[in-house]
């Protein structure tokens, strides 16, 4: 039994480590990665068609319940600034990717919590979602507020302060 620890240790101690993905962390200030990912009528959508708004890339899933808690709050904030003009963008505009494995699940979770802008994509590969490993995602929700020229300017574990957080930004007349 012992020997049978040892070897296990050894395996482990010298498992080569680029079988594993890495974790990138794009740092404030960072351009973000272009992100390419198919909405739910099966067309394409990119993050950078939203160059020249404010936006928050939202990562979640139909089954946290985190994600799900948020989600009347950011209705109400894009509701509120989608039309306003902030010193790093021209309107507020919410990017949303869903980490679920199953379409109906993800499509009842938009129409449940009413999401009501346009950029909604799935890859349907769960954690192995290529974007969630771009932008370092370790848990769910997780929020990026990324300004009109694809510089990341926030990063957000919650929505508490998000009203606060755009007011801040918005452009004095």
């Amino acid at each position: 039994m012992l020997s049978y620890v040892k070897l296990l240790f050894i395996i482990l101690l010298f498992w080569p480590m680029h079988i594993f993905p890495q974790i990138q962390q794009i740092a404030i200030g960072d351009m973000v990665p272009d992100l390419i990912i198919k909405n739910p009528e099966g067309n394409e959508i990119k993050l950078a068609n939203l160059r020249g708004q404010l936006v928050l890339l939202e990562f979640w899933t139909s089954w946290d319940r985190y994600s799900r808690q948020n989600h009347p709050h950011l209705v109400k904030c894009y509701n509120k600034y989608s039309k306003k003009k902030f010193v790093n963008g021209n309107g507020f505009s919410c990017f949303s990717v869903s980490l679920d494995m199953h379409r109906s699940d993800w499509l009842r979770a938009i129409n449940l919590d009413a999401l009501v802008w346009n950029y909604h994509g799935c890859s349907f590969n769960y954690w192995s979602c290529q974007h969630a490993l771009d932008f370092g995602v370790q848990k769910l929700p997780s929020y990026f507020l990324i300004d009109k020229d694809g510089i990341l300017i926030q990063k957000l574990s919650s929505l508490e302060n998000l009203d606060k957080l755009l007011v801040s930004y918005l452009k004095q007349k």
